[in-house]
């Protein structure tokens, strides 16, 4: 999921409140090189819920993903006060990536135990 940085608080602020005031838990969005806003982000409660959705948008030319809410507003919010785990390039904010990478991170420090 890729945002606008323009767009980080309002996108965190939403995610946040469908979490927490509508018991969503997951988040679908189209997974291409264009930024997405809060209106192009989709929530849903459960985990099958969002992969049939997934499914059901893709196309040839657009791939839907998703990926927990929990996880993506964490890792935004630790973000905004520290700047090295902000995937940013261009104005552009991976978000998709910085969970990619604590993914990563974690499982190579639980490896290592």
């Amino acid at each position: 999921m890729k945002i606008r940085i323009e767009d980080y608080e309002e996108v965190l602020e939403y995610l946040m409140k469908q979490r927490w005031e509508g018991g969503d838990e997951f988040v679908a969005f189209c997974d291409s090189n264009s930024p997405v806003d809060k209106q192009g982000i989709h929530t849903f409660s459960t985990a099958e819920a969002a992969a049939e959705f997934c499914y059901e948008m893709t196309t040839d030319v657009d791939r839907f993903d998703y990926i927990a809410i929990r996880m993506a507003y964490r890792l935004m919010s630790d973000a905004k006060n520290d700047l090295d785990k902000l995937m940013q390039s261009n104005g552009i904010v991976d978000i998709g990536g910085m969970v990619t990478n604590y993914l990563t991170s974690a499982k190579k420090k639980r490896n290592n135990r």
